[in-house]
């Protein structure tokens, strides 16, 4: 009901089947209009029914369009092996995800002509590190190891900390070169495998994955005699490789990073 001089409000009740009437009270006169379904107080609005069901299609839709969007990104990422996981220490040592310059830095400390001086040197070196005398010509170099850029100054720092003598030469592989991108994605993972076996608490490593990935990112590359030497030295790698390994890995490393001595 409304009072005289003020426009009459409308009621609104809702019908059996989910719709609105309007009773309109005009003096003594009263008047009902159907509204249909889609009517509130104060004005017009979805069914409920209808809400509901567009509340539901539009999580259905963010749903799929969630699930789609991630079985496209594992689709673009199917070929790409970044990561083979070390069965023994659960450590990611492998990557092919290199796209910049690669810098090795190979640690000496001291060249002797007396083998058993060099042998002293050596034994006073941590075994921590990837100790080994290389023989040249006829002299022998005592190696702690080839190391990544970002670790270099840090052995270095460990070694001075002991009063070892050391020094560095970097060994620098290009990215923009196929061949040379291959080999630093190569060496790195080869360098990480000797430094996992080296850790005490590892007995060795099983090669075969390693061998594997090797040759599937190799796949593209041009003839070349070094990266064929590379590779014919990683495919002779026994399955289980051990600490007793490491020696033969690391001369062989040595002299072949040697090519890519910085100047």
């Amino acid at each position: 009901m409304c009072g005289r001089g003020r426009r009459p409000a409308p009621l609104f009740r809702q019908a059996g089947e989910g719709g609105c009437f309007a009773e309109i009270s005009v003096g003594n006169n009263r008047r009902r209009a159907w509204l249909g379904k889609r009517c509130v107080v104060g004005g017009w609005a979805g069914n409920r029914k209808n809400t509901r069901k567009n509340l539901i299609i539009y999580s259905l839709v963010i749903i799929f369009s969630t699930f789609i969007g991630t079985v496209i990104f594992k689709v673009l990422n199917l070929g790409k092996i970044e990561f083979i996981k070390n069965s023994k220490t659960g450590n990611n040592i492998l990557s092919d995800d290199i796209e910049d310059d690669v810098s090795f830095g190979i640690i000496q400390c001291g060249l002797f002509s007396n083998e058993e001086n060099a042998k002293e040197t050596l034994n006073n070196i941590s075994s921590d590190f990837q100790k080994v005398l290389v023989k040249s010509d006829d002299k022998y170099k005592v190696i702690a190891g080839i190391y990544s850029k970002e670790d270099i100054d840090t052995k270095l720092s460990l070694l001075s900390q002991n009063k070892i003598e050391s020094f560095s030469t970097n060994c620098t592989l290009k990215s923009s070169n196929l061949n040379e991108n291959i080999i630093a994605k190569i060496v790195d993972g080869y360098l990480k495998i000797i430094d996992t076996v080296n850790e005490k608490d590892v007995e060795g490593y099983n090669t075969k994955k390693f061998k594997t990935w090797v040759l599937k990112i190799s796949s593209s590359y041009k003839d070349d005699e070094n990266l064929n030497n590379l590779l014919e030295n990683i495919n002779s790698l026994p399955e289980e490789y051990k600490k007793e390994n490491i020696s033969d890995s690391i001369n062989f490393l040595y002299n072949f990073l040697a090519k890519y001595k910085k100047i």
